[in-house]
């Protein structure tokens, strides 16, 4: 899936989920990427981490920071036959897409949390695999 990048940081002492998140721009995937002007406090800052990245699917890990804080969240992006891209929740994902999350959770970066549902899997992939499954 093509992705570009923007610079264009959240450049204010707060901001929301909404002004760091990536955007659907026709065929493209918009991803903000960098700092924001330094500050007493630190900088406003917003990171992305494509974790996977095929033909028809891309997950995004998003990470941002700002004065009052910051977060992470999980983003996923799918083309349908249709050739148009769109926004999935992890439970709207397919069986294989969400196991390529989970394969290729060792592309993202160590501050990342792991949902309940992703660390459920995660456990359970494990034991099946020792259990020879």
């Amino acid at each position: 899936m093509k992705t570009v990048i923007s610079n264009t940081v959240p450049d204010s002492t707060y901001f929301r989920t909404g002004d760091a998140e990536p955007v659907i721009d026709g065929d493209v995937i918009v991803l903000t990427e960098g700092r924001g002007s330094r500050r007493s406090w630190g900088a406003p800052q917003v990171n992305n981490t494509v974790v996977v990245d095929t033909c028809d699917f891309l997950a995004v890990l998003t990470g941002f920071s700002h004065k009052h804080g910051g977060g992470q969240f999980w983003r996923y992006f799918v083309e349908t036959p249709a050739g148009e891209i769109e926004r999935r929740t992890w439970s709207k994902l397919t069986d294989d897409e969400q196991q390529m999350v989970l394969d290729g959770m060792d592309k993202a970066p160590s501050w990342a949390k792991k949902s309940r549902e992703t660390a459920r899997r995660l456990r359970q992939a494990r034991t099946d695999r020792f259990r020879g499954v």
